[in-house]
């Protein structure tokens, strides 16, 4: 999302490191941490899973929209995924950690970085996870990163 400038990137970028992420597997919600695997009840109730993407249609590039015009876009990602023929997504949740924002989403099991990184745009959307197995849940950030972040966090990768 190449309009987001350096100091709104960087102020996103900390708010979705502290968010809180889960999702909804095996008829109970799971929570998923950046920096960390997924946790084992999740990878038990999706045997077999060798990566997934998380992502939303919500409040494209942060800026809050009403209920009706998310409900909106959740419905056009919906379809998106859907059209990809791809396993079916799962129900997410993001929020603030005082729980003031929130944002529902899916998991996509199965999606690529490049599938996910293609979908963020095209929703407007700065932050995604992706995870790949072996690996630890990843930040992605669809902007260039401020100076010094890059390094600042081990598990987010910033694209330009």
């Amino acid at each position: 999302m190449g309009d987001h400038d350096h100091t709104r990137a960087s102020t996103l970028f900390d708010a979705y490191l502290r968010a809180r992420y889960a999702v909804r597997a095996g008829g109970r919600w799971r929570a998923l941490r950046i920096g960390a695997p997924p946790p084992p009840s999740l990878l038990r109730a999706l045997p077999g899973l060798a990566r997934f993407g998380v992502i939303t249609a919500c409040n494209p590039g942060s800026a809050p929209w009403d209920a009706q015009r998310n409900a909106a876009a959740d419905r056009r990602l919906r379809a998106a995924l859907d059209a990809l023929a791809a396993a079916a997504p799962l129900r997410t949740r993001a929020c603030a950690p005082d729980g003031g924002w929130q944002e529902p989403g899916w998991l996509v099991p199965g999606l690529d970085t490049a599938t996910l990184d293609r979908l963020a745009r095209r929703f407007g959307q700065l932050g995604t996870l992706h995870w790949a197995a072996g690996g630890k849940v990843r930040l992605r950030m669809d902007a260039a990163p401020p100076p010094g972040a890059a390094a600042a966090h081990p598990h987010a990768d910033w694209r330009a």
